[in-house]
């Protein structure tokens, strides 16, 4: 009957993650919605950032933010990815020990936490653009 229990709640935190990745990698990018900005100063400013002041060459805020969040999505997520092999590793070889059947469970569950985290955190700053028609 346990073993059931523990079956059923590993299908479902495999599907929660193979839906969540998904979502990540399949939603359009709200950050780089192109929209023009007319302000004399930012005009100066774009023109301090062609001539070489940048070497990022960045020349847009949403820009900026978007490379920003995106350099903190990409391995925050291949760290998930790996912490969920590990401790699904450490399920397969738990031989019935429930400690380590129950530290791996957790770690699978803390894992999910953030990446919902992550995903809320993500979708708060595109909101946050598109409500605030940052231009």
């Amino acid at each position: 009957m346990n073993f059931n229990k523990i079956t059923i709640s590993l299908n479902l935190l495999t599907i929660l993650c193979v839906s969540l990745f998904s979502f990540l990698f399949y939603t359009p990018n709200f950050v780089y919605a192109e929209v023009p900005f007319q302000n004399p100063k930012v005009d100066v400013l774009k023109s301090e950032a062609k001539s070489g002041l940048n070497p990022g060459s960045v020349t847009d805020i949403k820009v900026l933010i978007g490379n920003f969040v995106k350099a903190l999505i990409y391995p925050m997520g291949f760290i998930a990815l790996v912490l969920v092999v590990v401790a699904g590793f450490m399920y397969m070889t738990a031989m019935g020990n429930a400690e380590k059947t129950g530290q791996s469970l957790k770690i699978i569950a803390w894992v999910f936490l953030g990446l919902i985290a992550m995903t809320a955190s993500y979708m708060v700053v595109a909101s946050l653009f598109k409500f605030i028609n940052l231009k």
